[in-house]
């Protein structure tokens, strides 16, 4: 009923969407920045996990044949430019390999912006999977994500939002046992947005230390120790490399919780 109602909201004008969509949101259980690419992007190693967070993604197809395409967008992100959204760019990449008509696209943002939480990759390729929906591209999952690679790297993990342990820019995905279905996920979102490439440039690459895909496979205890604390000071800009007084298990522990790893000072 939830999406039903939102559909109802969401109309363009008074007509009747062909295609609506809800691209889910998605966290980082943990990020280990392993080395500085030549390209300038750091190859990382993550886990993704899917979120109930979603936006409101709909089209309607223009009726007078024309090739144009046009993007409103509400909700959290009101003024943007509409040819700089990664919506518009999917589009622009299927447009290259296929020929269908002109869309009138409106996106309500529900997912906070420079939050981390995916939102814009998510909604590039939620478009790409309804238009290969609607008009019937015929494109499996390996082709979408080949498509979606073109528009972010973290865009490809979006065309089947399932958990996924992510290595090179975080479009190299891979299957991982990590069932969190007996904890509920709570997001916190302080109201700032954080640059992607501000972030990466204030970080130092640390490739030594626990693997993460060895941390993910520690278990996960109900209760953190109230003694964790982290106790580095070099490697402030590296939390791959942060060292605790409490053992793995609490690390993993800590950061599974939501309550994240916060450096002393």
């Amino acid at each position: 009923m939830r999406y039903i109602e939102k559909v109802r909201i969401f109309l363009i004008s008074q007509e009747r969407p062909d295609m609506v969509v809800f691209p889910k949101a998605k966290i980082n259980i943990g990020l280990r920045i392993m080395e500085k690419r030549p390209d300038g992007y750091h190859n990382i190693e993550t886990f993704f996990y899917p979120v109930d967070l979603a936006d409101a993604l709909e089209f309607v197809v223009r009726k007078d044949n024309r090739r144009s395409d046009s993007l409103k967008v509400t909700g959290l992100m009101k003024e943007s430019d509409p040819e700089n959204n990664l919506v518009m760019k999917a589009v622009k990449i299927m447009r290259q390999s296929f020929d269908f008509p002109g869309i009138r696209i409106h996106l309500h943002k529900s997912i906070p912006v420079g939050a981390g939480l995916g939102g814009g990759s998510s909604d590039a390729a939620g478009m790409l999977k309804a238009l290969n929906r609607y008009f019937g591209f015929g494109l499996n999952s390996e082709e979408l994500r080949s498509f979606a690679g073109l528009v972010g790297s973290d865009a490809p993990f979006f065309i089947d939002s399932t958990p996924s342990f992510a290595e090179g820019v975080g479009n190299i995905l891979s299957e991982f046992p990590l069932d969190l279905s007996r904890y509920r996920i709570v997001i916190l979102y302080p109201g700032t947005n954080i640059s992607t490439a501000e972030a990466y440039a204030g970080c130092v690459p640390c490739p030594t230390g626990l693997s993460l895909r060895q941390l993910l496979k520690l278990p996960v205890h109900e209760e953190a120790d109230p003694q964790f604390t982290v106790s580095s000071t070099a490697s402030r800009n590296c939390p791959a490399n942060w060292k605790t007084t409490g053992s793995p298990q609490q690390y993993l522990s800590k950061t599974h919780a939501g309550t994240g790893l916060t450096p002393p000072g």
